[in-house]
């Protein structure tokens, strides 16, 4: 079974305008959040799993994606509890699979 991350947990300091109250994650591409075009083409590679490494306004990722039935994923979400860093958030999603 193939897994992959997915980085959900930035801030989008540059982007405050429009991503106050929003996840910059979840901000409109083509009307469509930007997981949903991720997740819908995972299963097309061989990818099973997905994990999320949320963060600043994680809980509304975690609404939006649910638990990944409606992409054919299985979604193990990770939260971290202060920034990270990208690196951070990647080796968290490992440390958590034990990958």
């Amino acid at each position: 079974m193939l897994t992959a991350t997915t980085l959900c947990g930035g801030l989008g300091a540059r982007m405050a305008s429009v991503a106050a109250r929003t996840p910059k994650v979840l901000l409109p591409i083509d009307g469509r959040p930007f997981p949903r075009y991720l997740h819908e083409h995972m299963p097309r590679y061989g990818i099973a799993r997905v994990v999320p490494s949320t963060g600043h306004l994680g809980d509304q990722v975690a609404n939006f994606v649910q638990d990944g039935s409606r992409w054919q994923v299985e979604l193990r979400f990770v939260q971290e509890s202060k920034p990270l860093g990208t690196g951070g958030a990647v080796q968290l999603a490992a440390d958590t699979l034990q990958l």
